[in-house]
Parts: structure tokens; sequence; C-alpha cells
């Protein structure tokens, strides 16, 4: 399977995903205390799909840029955040994401196997897109 065919893999799978689980609104108080998450910080979601962790953030205050490859998903993201005046949705991946360096304070990846290439997944994710995007990254199992 190619790169580009991996990132197509779950066209199929966005309207399921948009009908199943949340994430923990718990993990904000974790965020907080060991990160010192607030609600001005800016985020980029890296590969957000269906945008389940964006709007844990949304929630939260925080603007939100969601770079996601796959367009199936990507445009189920901007069907579910639509009413979140802080998300922008994005086409991109972590190692182009189009972002400017240095303009989010926080580098977050659900699935962050997903938004890299074979050849980024041997390196650390903060060496990749947080390292020039963020001063933090947040890399949730």
């Amino acid at each position: 399977m190619t790169f580009a065919d991996a990132k197509q893999r779950f066209s199929d799978r966005a309207a399921i995903t948009c009908a199943t689980g949340r994430l923990p609104s718990e993990l904000l108080d974790v965020l907080r205390k060991e990160c010192d998450l607030r609600p001005g910080h800016v985020i980029a979601d890296i590969g957000s799909g269906t945008g389940f962790l964006s709007e844990l953030f949304l929630k939260n205050g925080n603007r939100v840029y969601g770079v996601e490859p796959n367009s199936e998903m990507r445009q189920a993201g901007e069907e579910y955040l639509a009413s979140y005046d802080g998300f922008s949705s994005i086409q991109g991946s972590a190692e182009s994401t189009t972002l400017k360096d240095a303009s989010v304070d926080f580098v977050t990846a659900g699935q962050p196997s997903i938004g890299l290439s074979r050849k980024k997944r041997g390196r650390s994710f903060a060496d990749s897109a947080a390292a020039r995007l963020g001063r933090r990254h947040l890399e949730l199992p």
C-alpha cells in the first residue's frame, strides 16, 4: 500500500466514525494541569479526521486548525464541527500543513501514524510537524 493509498483507506469509514465514540472531557483536566492548556491557545490537530479531538479543544475555547489528508474524513469533520466558529479545516498532512512556522501553541495527533508518511513515522512526531509549528506536542493513544 502506498502512502497515498493509506491516506484514503478511511474514506468509507467517515460516516461510521461520526456516529461512534467521543473523547472524555476529563482529558482537558489533565491537559490543563500537565500542559497548562488555556482557552486562548491555538491548536493544530494533525489527522483531525471527523473532528472528535478538535471538538474537545473547541469546547475548551481554543482556536483549532484541523489538518486532514483524506477528503471524505475532512468533509465529515467540517460538517460535524460547522457550528464552531473557531474551527478551520485544512487539506494537508503532517509534512505539509500549510500553516506558518510557530503559528500554533500546541500540535495534537489523536492518530499520529495516519497523518505521517511511512518514512516520517520512524521519527518522533515532535520532530516533524510539532517542532516546526508549535511549542508543545500532544500524542494521544
